[in-house]
């Protein structure tokens, strides 16, 4: 009779392993190609993930990155993705210690919207809905890597102003990263003219042309 395990259960069995032993590595490799270090590391970031790497956080890196490229993703994008996730810890740290009092969990969507409007004139759940995505689908994970690089720039630029800040309001802190998103915004709205594409979905877009109608007939031909 053979034993069997689901992937969760390898990886608690890893739990009890050896960090130094190969067999222990080579196991977690395998839950990275299978994408569930990712995935728990997606609800739990600060509970499963410290867990896995331990004392080694290019452990991390690397299941990260094994996974998008399972998925076909390129090595760019992947290196887009990954330094996203940082701008956004520091976006959401330095908005989080700017307010006189601590956030209402729902205040963190809010303040991811404002930043999207700011950039891209939409909020996520309409770019969510332009490029087919479920409810739950993670946005970033399917934006092309030039939106992230702006959405990165707008949280960067926000987090440093917040980061000066203190006691702020909601509706304070709401504004500066409305006002420092909308600079980014008219940058990305320019250059998405420049590459004739959406920045923000990577759709080409319409030229004038399109959006005309067809010349009715010469009435003297």
């Amino acid at each position: 009779q053979m034993d069997h395990a689901t992937a969760e259960g390898l990886y608690i069995i890893t739990q009890r392993m050896d960090a130094e032993t190969g067999l222990r590595d080579r196991i977690l490799r395998f839950l990275a190609r299978a994408g569930v270090i990712v995935d728990e590391a997606r609800i739990d970031p600060d509970g499963l993930l410290a867990q896995v790497v331990g004392a080694n956080p290019e452990r991390a890196i690397e299941a990260v990155v094994e996974f998008y490229r399972k998925r076909g993703d390129p090595d760019e994008w992947i290196a887009s993705r990954i330094l996203s996730v940082q701008t956004r810890k520091w976006f959401v740290s330095e908005f989080q210690r700017s307010l006189l009092n601590p956030p209402a969990s729902h205040l963190f969507g809010k303040i991811t919207n404002t930043m999207r409007k700011g950039v891209w004139k939409r909020d996520t759940a309409t770019l969510k809905k332009e490029m087919n995505l479920g409810k739950n689908d993670s946005l970033r994970d399917h934006m092309p890597g030039l939106a992230l690089t702006y959405e990165m720039i707008a949280e960067n630029v926000s987090a440093y102003v917040l980061a000066h800040r203190h006691e702020l309001e909601f509706s304070e802190a709401d504004r500066i990263v409305r006002e420092k998103s909308e600079l980014v915004g008219k940058q990305a709205e320019e250059m998405g003219r420049i590459l004739n594409i959406d920045i923000a979905t990577g759709k080409p877009l319409l030229n004038d042309q399109d959006d005309k109608p067809e010349s009715a007939p010469d009435a003297t031909s």
